[in-house]
């Protein structure tokens, strides 16, 4: 071989190099962080629950909420959004729809004596209690 042959071969392979790790790169930041990106905020959770209710006129202050890890059934656990982390257990609640486990947004209302389980990022119902 050439050495003319042998530089092209050496670009070639490191640009497939390159191009596999860009692509392993990518699908890690958004494994990892678009989960976060596309989470319901808790006043969006309120007002699922709300609607719910079939209440138009709701104040926010009403509500309590908090990120929360609900298996399918119905055995709540403190959670943490940011790292998606499962605590120690805090309570119970009717089983999940499908019996699915999932993260979510406990919203709890004195006023009316609810909790609803809302899917932190599709906002489905998916248990209550209360």
């Amino acid at each position: 071989m050439n050495k003319k042959s042998i530089v092209s071969m050496a670009i070639v392979m490191g640009s497939t190099a390159a191009l596999f790790l860009a692509i392993y790169i990518l699908q890690y930041y958004q494994s990892r962080f678009a989960q976060n990106l596309f989470s319901l905020s808790p006043d969006t959770a309120i007002s699922i629950v709300a609607e719910k209710q079939n209440l138009t006129n709701y104040n926010t202050s009403d509500y309590s909420v908090r990120y929360v890890y609900i298996k399918g059934n119905g055995t709540v656990f403190s959670s943490d959004l940011g790292s998606k982390s499962i605590g120690e257990q805090i309570g119970t609640a009717e089983p999940t729809i499908g019996r699915g486990s999932y993260f979510a947004w406990e919203v709890k209302s004195q006023k009316y004596n609810s909790t609803y389980y809302v899917e932190g990022t599709t906002g489905n119902i998916v248990s209550k209690s209360g």
